[in-house]
Parts: structure tokens; sequence; C-alpha cells
């Protein structure tokens, strides 16, 4: 049976009949900015329609096998852990490890292993790439799209050898000349480092002396094998003690006649407040406060399978990207290399970015055991436990997205309802580091 773990702290309060700050939205932006206004002597109230804490964060538990949607982890340095210390007690460490698929169906580094895909090959091809790399730098950085930032930092014969365009339709549905260059600054900022001469140089050296690179202090984790509702109920017990209330499970309806600062209803009844911010999805705002539009930014979905395996893997790092033209899975996680084998079973979850929550999750899993077992990933008995869709998972900057979402965005202040955080503003934000520093900069503002 599948079931999201259920909160244990997180139950509704009642609630005063004023707030200084109404925040929408229980995800690590709504947890940042309640922290933040309380802890300036604000009074908070932190609704979310989900019935726990998280937002997208969530983990599912199948006989006893504990998975996330998506590849979900922390570093110790991230500002979470300082926010709120109780939740360093609670996470589990991981040894990070990225590989791919390659369009030869070959196991390799993510994103672009030198070795293999330019060192692999004979020399004539190799000056034919050098010399392709070469000629996208000296003509310059284009800003027209993804495949613009792309070619300059790869070379057009790099870029295909390393399979990178065939992950990102597969990521989006769309090719690289229709994502805009601002997401691929953002998201494809492995690339950026992996391809640059600094790094490049960096790597010579370490190969000399013999130097492992780290990341100094800061150790990945992951959350408590008992789910995110552990971790994020630490999260919000500590804002009830900071004075925030707190209601979940929550229908939220807008009176766009009523007085400024009583526009909210919750669970039918007017909530007063002099500031009310949503990080939920833009198009939740825009649909809540009665925004119309026929040109609204877009999200994709996501279908994850919970899978377990038992035999002979063949790849050892956490995360695996599917880099060949096969497949409609993009990315997969082991999630029993740091919770541990149940009853000498692995466990995993596979990511596939679909819009129609109703698609066949049998015929999902067909589609990646049989790749997967072409690209010799897995060899023994391969499973399905079970599956959940996901809605707006991921925000598509497609050329005109950044038009489209400034202009919703507007209209939703228009209507009295201030936007923050990765999901409120339609921001792509890779991690909950980036997201704490953007809602917080943009709070300050």
């Amino acid at each position: 049976m599948l079931e999201p773990h259920k909160p244990e702290v997180t139950k509704p309060v009642s609630v005063p009949e004023r707030f200084d700050t109404v925040v929408l939205g229980a995800g690590i932006s709504g947890l940042t900015l309640s922290h933040d206004l309380a802890k300036a002597g604000e009074s908070v109230l932190l609704v979310d329609e989900y019935d726990a804490p998280g937002g997208n964060h969530v983990s599912v538990e199948i006989s006893g096998r504990s998975f996330d949607i998506g590849a979900i982890f922390f570093w110790t340095g991230y500002p979470q852990f300082q926010m709120f210390p109780a939740l360093s007690e609670l996470v589990v460490p991981v040894d990070w490890s990225l590989q791919r698929v390659t369009p030869t169906g070959r196991v390799a580094r993510y994103p672009v292993d030198m070795r293999a895909d330019f060192f692999g090959h004979p020399l004539k091809a190799q000056a034919a790439m050098v010399s392709d790399i070469i000629s996208a730098r000296l003509k310059g950085q284009s800003r027209e799209s993804a495949l613009a930032f792309l070619e300059y930092y790869l070379g057009d014969r790099l870029m295909q050898e390393s399979g990178i365009l065939n992950y990102v339709k597969r990521f989006y549905g769309l090719p690289a000349e229709s994502i805009s260059y601002d997401f691929a600054k953002t998201r494809m900022r492995p690339v950026e480092y992996t391809a640059s001469l600094s790094h490049l140089a960096s790597r010579t050296f370490r190969k000399v002396f013999a130097k492992k690179q780290h990341l100094g202090s800061e150790l990945c984790v992951a959350r408590p094998k008992t789910g995110f509702s552990a971790y994020y109920d630490a999260a919000v017990g500590q804002l009830h003690g900071m004075g925030v209330k707190t209601l979940f499970g929550a229908k939220l309806d807008w009176a766009g006649e009523a007085e400024e600062g009583e526009k909210l209803r919750v669970n039918g009844e007017s909530i007063a407040a002099g500031r009310i911010i949503s990080t939920l999805p833009l198009v939740r705002a825009a649909s809540l406060t009665g925004c119309k539009t026929t040109d609204e930014p877009r999200s994709k979905g996501l279908h994850s399978l919970f899978c377990q395996f038992r035999g002979k893997r063949g790849f050892d790092s956490l995360i695996l990207y599917n880099f060949h033209r096969a497949g409609r899975w993009k990315r997969l996680t082991m999630h029993s290399d740091y919770y541990g084998p149940v009853d000498d079973w692995e466990y995993l979850s596979v990511e596939i970015t679909a819009d129609d929550p109703d698609e066949s999750p049998e015929a999902l899993f067909d589609d990646f055991r049989g790749t997967a077992r072409a690209f010799g990933l897995f060899d023994g008995e391969l499973e399905l436990l079970g599956h959940r869709h996901t809605d707006f998972a991921y925000p598509i900057y497609d050329q005109g997205s950044a038009r489209r979402r400034d202009a919703l965005i507007k209209q939703v202040s228009d209507a009295g309802l201030e936007v923050a955080g990765r999901q409120g503003r339609f921001e792509y934000l890779p991690t909950s580091a980036e997201t704490i520093r953007s809602v917080r900069a943009s709070s300050e503002a």
C-alpha cells in the first residue's frame, strides 16, 4: 500500500482575529518567510492546502522502503540548518555520486566525462572537438537559447557526443533551441563548471598531485528514513515556539470585493492580515485570486516509479541520468544506498516528466525496465512497487516564459497577493539553499 507519511505535530490551531502576515504554502520558501517574519517580531499565520509541511518534498513508504519524489539532498552548509538547528540531528549522511548513460549505452560521469567523451576518440576526432570548442569560445557567448549555451561550452561535436541534447528534450519535451538561455545558465551550471578552462586546469593539477576533489567540511545528507514528516515537523515545531500559527489541509478562497487585508478566506472564514504572501505555484495563486490569462507560464508534471531490485547492478553511483535516445525516464535514485537494503532488496525511484496523471505506470515501468536491461544497468529481478504523479514539478522555461511569468505576477500582485519563492515566482532554483537566499533577497528588496 502506497501512503505518504502523516504529520505528527502540525495540527491545526485556532487563529486570532488579525495577523501581521499570512504566508500561503509550507514548503521551504514558506517556512523561511514564517521564520524570518516571526524573528522580526511579526505575528504570522502559515497556511497550506496540503495536509503536511514540505511542499513537493514528499516521502513515500512501501513495505519498509523509503522513497522520495525526486532526488532530494542537502549539504550541511545549507542555511536551513542554521535556521532550524534540530534538522541537523535528523539527517542521514549520503555518499554523493552522479553518473549518466551515454548515447552509446555506456555508463560515464555526469554531465560530461572528458576521458570517455573526448580522450576515448581517435586523435583526429579529438582535434575536431577542440576546434569546435575554440571556435565557439572565439565567437562569443550568445544568449539566444539553451542550445547556444551548450555550444559555447562544449562545441557541437562534444555536445552531440555527451548526449545532453537527448536529456534536455526528455526533461521538457522541447528541443534545446526552444529553451531560454536564462534557464540554461541556472540549470546547466554543471556543464559550465565541467567544461571551463579553470576546472580543466584544476583537474590536471589534482591528477598531478594526486589530490581528491571535495567540498571542504560540508557533507551531503538526506532526510531521515522515517520520512519528510519528521524532518519538517521539527521545523514547524520550532515555528510554533516562535509564536507562528499553522493551518494544514486548509481550503482557500479569495474575496476580491473585500477590503484590503481581508480578501483571504480560510475554511470559509475571513482572515485579516496586513500582508498576504503566497509561495504556492504561481498559476495556483492566479486561480485563487481570479486572475484570467490564456498565456500563463507552464510547468511539467512528474511520474515517480518506486521499484525494488535484487541482483547485480551495472553502475555504482547514487544517481543515474539518462542521456541516451531510448527510454522516457530521465533519472533514477538509489535510496537503498543510504537507507540500506530491505530483505536483500535494493530500492530506487525512477523519474519521468509527463503531464497526464492517468498514464499507465505499468507501461512506464515496462519502458524503463527494457532500456535499463539493454544498457546493462540491472541484471536480476526488477519490480514495480508503486507510483505517484506530481503536478508543478518543473517550470518550463521556453523562450516566452519570463514575459508570461512577469505579466501574471503583476496581475496577482495587483489583486492584493504578494508572491515569493521558487513556485511563487516561477523560478528554477535547484537547491533549497538557493531557494532560501532568493526568498530573503526578495523580502529585503
